[in-house]
C-alpha cells in the first residue's frame, strides 16, 4: 500500500509502514563495522601499551607517548600552571610523573615517570616517502585505546609563531601633511600611532586600564606608529611577556604596563572560524615542523602518539588547531627533540 504526502506542491510516495520501523544494516555489512574496528586493533593496543593520561586533581589534561624506559614526551605548554601532575596508564594505574626537560621550539617536554613499566614506541621513519598525503592515521583518545581515525593531509612544514596579543581591535591614525611637509616627505599624510578603537573584555589591555581612542606611540622603547610596526612587535613578542606602552590620551603622555596574552585566549574568542571549532589546543602555532592530519581530538589528547594502521609510530600530537586540523611533531623531529633533551640534562 503506497500513502503519498503533499510537500510544497511536490508529491511524495512512501510505503505504507515505512515511516513506524527502521531495519538496521547487519553490521558485517557496515562499511565503519566490524572490518573498521579490526583495522584498529594494532594500534589501539600500541597506544595502550606505549601511552599516559596526564591528570592534576583527577582531571585528564593531556596524554604523553613513552619514548623509553621511564621516560615520555608531552605538550609543554599544557603543563604551564598544573600542579599536582600524575600519570595513569590504560587500567587506570597512578604513576608518578617528573617534568625533567623541555623544548620551546617543539612544544615538547620530557617526562621521567615511575610505577609502571611501559613499551616504547615503535618509531617509524621517512615520512614523506613511506607515509604520503592521503595515508591513514589514528590516535587515541583521552581514553587511552579508544581510537579515532583520520587522514595525513598536507606536505610537513613549519608553523610559524602567532606571537602575543594586547587584546585590542585598532587602527593606524594619519594626519594630514602641509603643503612643505609634503614637499619634502613627497606624501599627503604621515603615521602617527595606533588609535585603539575597542578593547577585548578581560583582555591585558582592559585589565591594564588602556581605553577606546588612546593614541600608542611606542611600545617597549621601539616606536610604534603604524599598523606593520606593531604586528612586528607583537609577532616578537610570546604570551606572558610583559609590555610597556607609551600612550597619548587627550592631551596626557602616560605609560601603561601589561603582560600580553596568547591570541587563543583573546582574539579566537571573536574569531567565528575557532568558534565553529570548538574546544582547540592554546598554543597551536610556533613549532619547528609538523605533519598536519584532520584526525578529530580534543585538546586533551595532544601529547599522544599518532599511529599507522600496523602499529607504528609516526608522531607525537601536539595542537588541535580547528575543527579539520590537527598537528603532530613527525617521528624523526620528536626523537631528535629527546636527544638534546637528554644531552642538556647530562650537560647539567
Amino acid at each position: 500500500m503506497r500513502n503519498w504526502i503533499i510537500l510544497g506542491g511536490t508529491a511524495i510516495c512512501v510505503m505504507a509502514g515505512s515511516l513506524s520501523a527502521v531495519e538496521i544494516l547487519p553490521s558485517e555489512e557496515r562499511t565503519n563495522g566490524r572490518t573498521t574496528v579490526l583495522s584498529m586493533k594494532s594500534p589501539s593496543e600500541s597506544a595502550s601499551a606505549s601511552t599516559l593520561s596526564l591528570h592534576t586533581e583527577r582531571n585528564p589534561f593531556a596524554l604523553a607517548t613513552v619514548v623509553a624506559d621511564g621516560l615520555a614526551v608531552t605538550k609543554a605548554s599544557e603543563l604551564e600552571g598544573k600542579v599536582n601532575v600524575y600519570g595513569q596508564n590504560d587500567r587506570r594505574k597512578k604513576l608518578v610523573v617528573e617534568v625533567v626537560a623541555v623544548d620551546d621550539a617543539n612544544d615538547l617536554a620530557l617526562l621521567k615517570f615511575s610505577g609502571q613499566e611501559l613499551t616504547p614506541v615503535v618509531w617509524k621513519s621517512d615520512l614523506d616517502e613511506a607515509f604520503p598525503i592521503g595515508s591513514v592515521v589514528s590516535g587515541s583518545t583521552p581514553r587511552i585505546g579508544r581510537m579515532r581515525i583520520g587522514l595525513r593531509s598536507a606536505e610537513s612544514r613549519a608553523v610559524k609563531n602567532r606571537g602575543a596579543t594586547m587584546g585590542i581591535t585598532a587602527t593606524q591614525k594619519m594626519i594630514d601633511l602641509s603643503e612643505e611637509d609634503v614637499e619634502k616627505e613627497g606624501a599627503k599624510q604621515r603615521a602617527v600611532g595606533i588609535d585603539v578603537k575597542q578593547l577585548i573584555p578581560e583582555g591585558p589591555a582592559a585589565e591594564a586600564g588602556l581605553k577606546e581612542g588612546d593614541l600608542i606611540t611606542m611600545i617597549n622603547d621601539a616606536p610604534t606608529l603604524t599598523m606593520e610596526a606593531l604586528s612586528k612587535v607583537m609577532g616578537e613578542t610570546a604570551p606572558g611577556d610583559e609590555l610597556v606602552l607609551q600612550v597619548t590620551r587627550g592631551e596626557e603622555q602616560l605609560e601603561i604596563k601589561m603582560i600580553a596574552a596568547s591570541p587563543s585566549d583573546t582574539m579566537d574568542k571573536f574569531n567565528r572560524n575557532q568558534q565553529m571549532s570548538g574546544r582547540t589546543s592554546r598554543r597551536k602555532s610556533g613549532f619547528s615542523m609538523v605533519m598536519q592530519s584532520d584526525l578529530p581530538l580534543p585538546p586533551e589528547a595532544m601529547g599522544g602518539p599518532v599511529f599507522t594502521l600496523d602499529g607504528s609510530a609516526v608522531g607525537v600530537l601536539i595542537a588541535h588547531a580547528d575543527r579539520v586540523t590537527t598537528y603532530a611533531i613527525p617521528s624523526d623531529v620528536v626523537q631528535a627533540s629527546v636527544s638534546k633533551m637528554l644531552a642538556e640534562m647530562g650537560d647539567k
